[in-house]
């Protein structure tokens, strides 16, 4: 997850320099809205594109190998076992969830006051727009359908305020500000976004002024944006007409002369910087693109045909997550007991590692591990369990026979651990042994001179 977030900053980081330093005061306002839009977008699903035919230029030969387990044990007093160890530890998740929920009760509340703000206003009907009049207000502003004008307001200035806002309606600005504001809920911890929202905000009135500047005249125009002052909502998804901190920059753009066609080719500047991504996700996407050397001639069983599975829907999961076929798959928890099993990757590894308890052969957890990962299965039942490891590339599902299927389509290999992982409780005359685990699955070059165990299992099996 933390990996993902740093990408996207990343990459929504260089479309933003981009657009501020060579788009931001060009007059193209329709396609620096469309850029605008597109770039934080790129920047979430940036990190999931890679090219095959990139990956088979840029990959080396390269087989996985599990490498080490190691073995963790902390004593506890007996009382310390009885206490939910996770109620206790307050999970970074926790905090993104409780951001997520805060940041839709405030959206809930925005869209309450824009509910109150019709019911409490006369209604006019002016061509398919709604003009809503609010009692003892100078505000003036736009949300989709709806122009909102205080009464208070000058009469002489509602019919340019009026013209203003109009402009945004027939421009669709509300779609832009509830998109971002959606991106917000979900992304709330992105700081990005929230500059992303400002740049878009500032176009919107800059394209605005620029279609009411033609017909009344620039000068005519700014004198008013110089004159007027009125109420401020705090409501961030609508279009207002009156931004203190937007006056000089709305002005200074009016003043500006229009840009020359060629100066669209600043728009080329992005792509660099898209090669670039392609380039950086293509090489470091945990996918096996090149022949693997074969481990042996009983290995051959245990590697898919890709022409099977190809035809099969691609599906994507971040660390941590669930593959949906293994939904089925009973996941057990013992609360009561702080233990884990630490599971890592490194680069170009990337796997799906089952527990499995050796008395019965039932798997009683699943999980999804991409490059550059750490995982943790905490809360183990007590027992005695093995480990069942797919290591492979592009993963798929399909359901076959009724029942969902998943496997990967690119050099899998199937394999059963090595090691007997003890999670039972010991007692010790100081207190309780809680042992815990540590699993690095690693990627080493097949060049190197190293003894590979055969995989035993098919994807049937595993």
């Amino acid at each position: 997850m933390m990996h993902y977030f740093l990408q996207t900053l990343i990459f929504q980081l260089l479309f933003l320099i981009i657009y501020d330093l060579f788009l931001k005061k060009e007059t193209f306002f329709i396609t620096n809205r469309w850029y605008l839009i597109l770039a934080p977008f790129l920047g979430l699903v940036a990190p999931f594109i890679a090219f095959p035919s990139m990956e088979q230029e840029l990959t080396v030969s390269e087989l996985p190998v599990m490498t080490t387990i190691s073995t963790i044990k902390k004593t506890l007093n007996s009382s310390d076992i009885a206490m939910d160890s996770e109620a206790l530890i307050f999970q970074w998740e926790w905090i993104l969830w409780i951001g997520n929920v805060v940041f839709f009760i405030l959206f809930l509340r925005k869209l309450l006051s824009i509910k109150h703000f019709i019911s409490i206003g006369k209604k006019t009907s002016f061509e398919k727009f709604k003009i809503i009049e609010l009692p003892n207000s100078t505000t003036a502003f736009s949300f989709f359908k709806y122009v909102f004008l205080g009464q208070q307001l000058v009469a002489a200035k509602k019919k340019t305020i009026l013209a203003h806002e109009l402009v945004h309606i027939r421009h669709h600005h509300s779609y832009d500000l509830m998109f971002f504001e959606l991106l917000r809920i979900a992304m709330w911890y992105n700081p990005l976004l929230y500059i992303f929202h400002k740049r878009i905000t500032e176009l919107h009135e800059f394209t605005v002024d620029a279609e009411i500047a033609k017909k009344e005249g620039k000068q005519s125009y700014y004198q008013q944006l110089l004159a007027e002052v009125f109420d401020v909502t705090e409501l961030s998804f609508v279009n207002q007409f009156y931004h203190q901190s937007l006056i000089k920059k709305r002005i200074s753009m009016l003043t500006q002369k229009k840009s020359k066609r060629i100066q669209q080719l600043k728009y080329l500047s992005v792509l660099p910087v898209l090669l670039g991504i392609v380039f950086y996700t293509s090489c470091t996407e945990d996918r096996f693109t090149n022949e693997v050397t074969e481990i042996d001639s009983n290995a051959s069983s245990t590697k898919s045909d890709s022409n099977v599975f190809k035809s099969w829907p691609k599906t994507s999961y971040l660390s941590g997550d669930i593959p949906k076929a293994f939904d089925n798959i009973d996941q057990q928890f013992d609360k009561a007991i702080d233990n884990y099993l630490k599971i890592n990757t490194t680069p170009k590894t990337e796997a799906v590692v089952k527990l499995v308890r050796t008395t019965d052969s039932t798997c009683i957890r699943v999980v999804y591990l991409r490059e550059e990962s750490e995982v943790f299965m905490k809360n183990i039942p007590e027992g005695k369990y093995f480990l069942k490891i797919a290591y492979g590339n592009d993963w798929r599902e399909k359901e076959v026979d009724g029942k969902l299927k998943g496997c990967f389509n690119e050099k899998p290999i199937y394999k059963t651990g090595d090691h007997v992982l003890d999670f039972t409780l010991k007692k010790l005359s100081v207190g309780i042994d809680v042992p815990s685990y540590e699993l690095l699955i690693d990627v080493v070059s097949d060049e190197d001179d190293i003894f590979y165990q055969k995989p035993d299992l098919t994807p049937e099996t595993f």
